[in-house]
């Protein structure tokens, strides 16, 4: 006579995908290094808002996953940044391959609605930004979302997540030449200017827009 079989479902282990993916949202790196090194494909996939890993790790500051997942691309065939991921980390080399591979790439919006200016201003490299500019970015195009963010709407808010060689002054500096509205309004009404003015540390930042300095 057989044994009843046990009602409790075993328990399944969630694909490694899966498992990457929160590690990533988590900023594990361990756990990222180890699914990368059972399988260097994952380097290429995709989140699971849409974009690639390597661009959430990017905007989500683990920068350390994200050079993770640079090098196990490096391993595996090369980099192949596209221009939203060029973008997000700050690599003016590879914002002008991408952009002369795809002369459009510029206009089209990736994950959240965000155009590649938006993500360029937001890192607060210079660089990017001017090479943007130079190929046709729109330097006053609104975020495709709700907020309705300006790049210099972008470039206030970086400022406040600033990582080491960005220069935020200098981003606000290029997309005021570039034909930036300073009047631009996101979703509810605040222009770069007055949000500057809620920032912190922001002087730098309000002599760019050509605004009164905190202590004024």
């Amino acid at each position: 006579m057989s044994a009843p079989a046990d009602p409790t479902p075993a328990a399944t282990c969630p694909p490694p995908l899966d498992e990457l993916r929160r590690a990533v949202r988590r900023g594990d790196l361990e756990v990222a290094r180890t699914l990368l090194e059972v399988d260097p494909s994952m380097g290429r996939a995709s989140s699971a808002q849409g974009g690639s890993l390597l661009l959430e790790a990017a905007e989500r500051e683990h920068d350390e996953i994200a050079s993770l997942i640079l090098e196990t691309r490096a391993r595996t065939g090369g980099e192949d940044l596209d221009l939203h991921e060029a973008c997000a980390l700050g690599r003016p080399g590879a914002v002008r391959r991408a952009i002369t591979d795809d002369p459009l790439a510029s206009e089209t919006p990736g994950p959240a609605g965000f155009l590649p200016l938006h993500r360029a201003a937001f890192r607060g490299d210079p660089d990017c930004v001017m090479l943007l500019l130079e190929t046709g970015a729109d330097a006053g195009a609104s975020s495709e979302n709700a907020a309705r963010l300006s790049p210099l709407h972008s470039a206030v808010a970086g400022h406040g997540r600033a990582r080491p060689g960005s220069d935020h002054p200098a981003v606000i500096r290029a997309l005021l030449e570039g034909g930036a509205d300073l009047a631009a309004r996101m979703d509810g009404g605040w222009t770069p200017l007055a949000a500057a003015q809620r920032a912190s540390s922001a002087s730098a930042l309000l002599e760019a827009l050509g605004g009164p300095h905190p202590s004024e």
